[in-house]
């Protein structure tokens, strides 16, 4: 899922950044795969799925408005052609499979098991049973508590990190930057939006399973952002520029910590594993 939604991604980028002689007819391409690509993350894994494809015509819909000259109604007007090969994309990968089950007389048991069951049920049937957020934050506080240890303490940092520090830097600034800022004269305001939208598609279809690994997985995007948002910061001479750098390198610093602290635990593991192959 996560693949195929940066490879649609990266197809829309195509559009989002594109240069004033580029060929239309690969630009529409560019579209056409992308959306095949968000298809492919619906089968694969639909709620992430759902976003890419949700985020995807939005995206196209908002994107015209951006250039100098545009606003944002024309941008939605001329955003119709682009929605429309997006669409196309998604037809091409969705339609077979639909066309397939319905030849089969299983369209509904399809639609049922793959698509209405795995939205309304998709926690309570992970191999592990996940809680939320804020139990998982609760619980980790209570450990540290309970058994103070330095391992404890940068996994309830790190877990904060990802789940509300670089969202709402990342996405915060963005949003301020691209909608309310509207900045034109951005050459990059078409990848923010993408990045954007897209990057938070990525990090709410994760919170299904809100835990490391889930919220790492849909992290790239939003770490784009984020890099994009400390340059910014950094190039203005303003008062956190210092305490930026400061929290930048801590940040490193405490990453290699961290990496070396679990490699030197993998290390001294001394417990033999019964494998299939001996």
């Amino acid at each position: 899922g996560s693949l195929f939604l940066y490879i649609s991604v990266i197809c829309l980028s195509g559009l989002a950044f594109r240069s004033p002689h580029e060929n239309p007819l690969r630009l529409k391409a560019y579209v056409f795969w992308a959306g095949a690509s968000a298809a492919v993350t619906l089968l694969a894994m639909q709620p992430k799925g759902a976003w890419a494809v949700a985020m995807g015509v939005v995206f196209l819909g908002l994107l015209e408005g951006f250039p100098a000259g545009n606003t944002l109604s024309a941008g939605l007007r001329k955003g119709l052609v682009w929605n429309l090969w997006f669409i196309l994309g998604v037809s091409a990968v969705i339609g077979p499979v639909l066309l397939f089950f319905l030849l089969e007389g299983a369209l509904g048991s399809w639609a049922r098991d793959n698509v209405v069951f795995l939205f309304a049920n998709y926690r309570p049937y992970l191999d592990v049973p996940q809680a939320s957020p804020w139990g998982i934050i609760s619980h980790l506080a209570r450990l540290a508590l309970q058994q103070p240890s330095v391992h404890l303490v940068l996994n309830i940092i790190g877990y904060l990190f990802f789940l509300l520090v670089a969202p709402g830097i990342a996405f915060g600034y963005v949003l301020w930057r691209v909608f309310l800022v509207r900045s034109r004269a951005e050459p990059y305001a078409g990848l923010l939006l993408l990045f954007f939208l897209q990057g938070l598609g990525a990090y709410f279809s994760e919170l299904h399973a809100p835990d490391d690994f889930h919220l790492m997985s849909a992290a790239p995007l939003m770490l784009i952002l984020l890099v994009y948002t400390v340059r910014c910061a950094l190039n203005r001479s303003w008062p956190l520029r210092r305490p930026l750098r400061v929290l930048a390198w801590a940040g490193l610093m405490l990453m290699c910590f961290t990496g070396l602290r679990k490699a030197a635990n993998t290390l001294e593991i001394n417990t033999p594993v019964q494998t299939r192959r001996g």
